[in-house]
């Protein structure tokens, strides 16, 4: 599986919150019925119905199992095997209470239970080679189907590449010129602070250096906050 899929798909890289040009709603592009969340894209109405995540794994399970597992010795532990992985699969998880554990392993979460069925190192082998095959089957069947017809759908509304780029771009130079004004304005409060401080502390002490007792320290001690309250 490549880098790339695990980061844009483990990233959370939708439409959305990547803030493309022209996409001016939480929909997803694809159905425009349900909001575009990283767990729609799963379940989206436009998927294939032959490439949901339980078709998916169980493919991926009879593959790995059938190429390496030899069914003549022990065809009873091997169907066995198969029968734990689909209960397991279809077991409500508790990290993503809405999910159930097949959505754990899509979402790159591994839970315990897969590997405490295995009665040997051979099956944990087979079981790591499973996960992969299906995540590797998530990524040509959904993901990158999603993301060329995403694509086709963007041209269709006018959004290309150099604008997408663009308007990344300009939201950094946004960022950067708002914290810059942000500095600018702080440092600016921090001078004027100060002054006003100095001028007070010139203005009363002056002519109280030898009187300087307690309430009048008190004194000072209010209407320098009251200037920094009115400015």
């Amino acid at each position: 599986m490549s880098f790339f899929y695990r980061f844009k798909c483990f990233s959370s890289g939708l439409l959305w919150n990547r803030k493309v040009w022209g996409i001016k709603n939480t929909k997803c592009p694809r159905c425009m019925i349900e909001e575009e969340t990283w767990d729609h894209i799963w379940v989206c109405a436009k998927n294939d119905v032959n490439n949901s995540e339980y078709v998916l794994f169980k493919e991926s399970m009879s593959e790995m199992i059938a190429s390496v597992m030899v069914m003549d010795k022990d065809e009873n532990r091997v169907k066995e095997f198969e029968r734990n992985l689909l209960e397991i699969a279809v077991q409500k998880s508790k990290l993503m209470t809405t999910e159930n554990l097949l959505r754990e392993v899509t979402r790159g979460i591994i839970n315990d239970k897969w590997m405490n069925i295995c009665t040997s190192n051979v099956e944990k082998n087979i079981l790591r080679e499973i996960f992969d095959n299906y995540l590797k089957k998530l990524q040509s069947n959904i993901w990158v189907v999603r993301c060329n017809e995403t694509v086709e759908i963007e041209k269709q509304m006018g959004i290309f590449k150099d604008l997408k780029r663009k308007k990344r771009e300009d939201e950094i130079d946004e960022i950067i010129e708002g914290r810059s004004l942000e500095n600018i304005e702080n440092g600016n409060n921090r001078k004027k602070i100060k002054k006003i401080i100095k001028i007070n502390l010139e203005e009363n002490v002056k002519n109280d250096v030898f009187i300087f007792g307690k309430s009048d320290r008190n004194s000072l001690g209010n209407r320098i906050i009251s200037n920094l309250i009115n400015t």
